[in-house]
Order: structure tokens, then C-alpha cells, then sequence
């Protein structure tokens, strides 16, 4: 019986390169799937592989490469402590990161509009005073929103809401502005340039330049 010999063609250097690529690539993914995470050893199994430690999850920052640890799946059984928020999909934060103009849950939920007003009317004046002692804007020339956001003072009362929460173009805020004689006064204060009067753009908050009959 004749032998049949078969012969390969040899590779190039950088053939062989991306053949040894590959090699590790799979060796990698053959190792992450093979890892089990440790309960004893206080970890928690990423959908994608990982282990992260059981105190890491659930807290409103992703430490999962694929983000799982931060989904309401992962975290609808989450108790949180008196101290704590608890995000709308389950996370818990710290009580003191609520309404801070900072979003700590990943869905931002910790800095909704309307909670964070609601939270500001429903605070007694000593703990409004503690808010705005713990929440003051440092640098000089700024306004702190309600939030506790910095913005500029000159962002005040200017038609557009600067603040994440409006609290820099509210009536109450704006309605003892005295305008000058060049300014357009907008019905809830702010003061714009005339030019922006009947220009067919809404540039106050309420669109009171644009009312019928001015």
C-alpha cells in the first residue's frame, strides 16, 4: 500500500500570531465559565462570568462588566436600611446621596424632579437649614437649586431652568426681580432681552413673551 503524505503550507509569523490569539481567547472564556463563585467566600455570579463580592451588589454602581448586579431582577429583593434610599429598581444608596444633583442609582431615580421638590416642601425649616448647611455652593457667584446643584447666580431667573429641578426659574424665587428698562419681564419674573418679545421663540420658562396681544 502506498503511503500518501500530507503536507501543510507553513505559516506566516503573523498567522501563527493570530492562531495563538485565538488559543487564548478561548482558554479565557473556557476559564470564566468555569468559575464558580464562592457564597462561603461572600461573592455574587455575574450573569457574565464574574464574581463580585455580595456587599457590591445592588449599591447603584455597576461592578459586573455586563451591569447585571445593578438590574431590578438582581435587586427586587434588596432590603434596604432606615438610612438608605432605595432606587426604583431595588439598589440601595445612601440616604444622604438622594436629591444631591449627583444620580447615585443607576436609573437616576434618586434625583426625580417631582420627589425632590415634594422632599423640599415636606422639610421643617431647622432640617432645610441642616440641608443647605451640608449642600452649600462653595465657590462664590453661585446658586444652590433645591437639589442641592450649584449653578451660577447669573443662571437665575433667566428663562431656562438651569437647575435639574427648575428651582432656579420658580415664581417664588423670581417675582421680586425688578427689570430693567431695556429687559422684558417675563409673567413669573425672569428678565430677558426685548428682543425676545413676539419673536416667535417661547424663551421665558412660561412662554409669557409669546402670549397674544403684546
Amino acid at each position: 500500500m502506498q503511503k500518501v503524505l500530507v503536507t501543510f503550507p507553513k505559516m506566516s509569523s503573523f498567522q501563527t500570531f493570530l492562531l495563538l490569539i485565538v488559543t487564548l481567547c478561548v482558554s479565557w472564556k473556557s476559564a470564566i465559565a468555569a468559575k464558580v463563585c464562592s457564597a462561603e467566600n461572600k461573592e455574587w455570579a455575574c450573569k457574565s462570568g464574574d464574581c463580585i463580592a455580595t456587599k457590591n451588589l445592588c449599591d447603584g454602581i455597576p461592578h459586573c462588566r455586563d451591569g447585571s448586579d445593578e438590574t431590578k431582577a438582581s435587586c427586587k429583593g434588596m432590603q434596604c436600611s432606615f438610612a438608605s434610599f432605595r432606587c426604583d429598581y431595588g439598589a440601595c444608596i445612601l440616604l444622604d446621596f438622594v436629591c444631591d444633583g449627583i444620580p447615585d442609582c443607576v436609573d437616576s431615580s434618586d434625583e426625580d424632579s417631582e420627589m425632590c421638590l415634594k422632599r423640599r416642601n415636606d422639610l421643617l425649616n431647622d432640617e432645610i437649614d441642616e440641608e443647605i448647611n451640608r449642600k452649600k455652593c462653595i465657590d462664590d457667584g453661585q446658586m444652590e437649586c433645591w437639589s442641592g446643584q450649584c449653578i451660577s447666580i447669573t443662571d437665575k431667573c433667566n428663562g431656562v431652568e438651569d437647575c435639574d429641578d427648575g428651582t432656579d426659574e420658580l415664581y417664588s424665587l423670581c417675582q421680586t426681580i425688578l427689570c430693567m428698562q431695556h429687559q422684558f419681564q417675563c409673567d413669573y419674573g425672569a428678565c430677558l432681552p426685548m428682543k425676545a418679545k413676539c419673536n416667535g421663540t417661547k424663551e421665558c420658562f412660561d412662554g409669557s413673551d409669546e402670549y397674544e396681544g403684546l
